[in-house]
C-alpha cells in the first residue's frame, strides 16, 4: 500500500493557488488527486441535516461548522490525513480558518456544487458551509436560544451579498 506525501500534496496545492486563472484548472486536475467528485460530497453532507450541533464533534452525535466538511470527507475518503480534527477555540482567531482553507483546499473563481463556502462573520472567515447543486448551503449552524444543528437553506440574501467570503475546492474532490 502506497500513501501520499501529504508536504509533495501542499506544494502542489501552493502552485496551483499561486497560477493565473487559467491554468489554475488544469494544473488540479493534473497534479492534485482526487478521490470522489462533488456530487457525492453534497449527497453525503445532506445526509448530515438534523444532526445536532457540538463543537469539535465528528460523528452523528454532533458536529460544528469545521466538523461537517471533516466527516463528509472521511466518509468518502477524501480527508487529509494531517488535517487537524480538533482542539480549536469555539470561536476562531482572526484568519485562523483562512489560513487552514489555504493550506488543505484550493480557492474556486465560481460557486460550484460541492465547494466549501466560506462566511464572514464580521470582517473574518468565521464559519464553512458545503454549496449544494439546488442553491443552498448545508452546515452545522449554533443558533442562541433556538434549536441548532446541521441544516440546508437557501443561498440567497444576507448569506451570498453580506456574509460569502469565498468558495474553495475540497482536497480530493473532482469538480465539473
Amino acid at each position: 500500500m502506497t500513501t501520499r506525501c501529504g508536504g509533495c500534496i501542499k506544494v502542489r496545492r501552493a502552485i496551483i493557488h499561486k497560477a493565473p486563472a487559467t491554468l489554475a484548472k488544469p494544473l488540479a486536475r493534473a497534479f492534485l488527486p482526487t478521490v470522489t467528485d462533488a456530487s457525492a460530497v453534497v449527497a453525503e453532507a445532506r445526509t448530515w441535516v438534523g444532526v445536532p450541533f457540538r463543537h469539535q464533534g465528528r460523528d452523528r452525535r454532533g458536529v460544528d461548522c469545521l466538523g461537517l466538511p471533516v466527516v463528509v470527507l472521511s466518509a468518502l475518503g477524501a480527508l487529509p490525513p494531517d488535517l487537524p480534527a480538533v482542539n480549536y477555540p469555539r470561536t476562531p482567531q482572526q484568519n485562523d480558518l483562512e489560513r487552514g482553507l489555504l493550506r488543505y483546499c484550493t480557492r474556486l473563481p465560481a460557486v460550484v456544487p460541492g465547494a466549501l463556502i466560506a462566511i464572514k462573520w464580521q470582517k473574518a472567515i468565521a464559519h464553512l458551509a458545503i454549496y449544494t447543486d439546488t442553491d443552498t448551503l448545508i452546515h452545522a449552524y449554533e443558533r442562541q436560544g433556538r434549536t441548532s444543528g446541521v441544516i440546508e437553506h437557501g443561498f440567497r440574501g444576507m448569506w451570498r451579498e453580506r456574509l460569502f467570503a469565498g468558495a474553495w475546492a475540497l482536497p480530493g474532490v473532482r469538480y465539473g
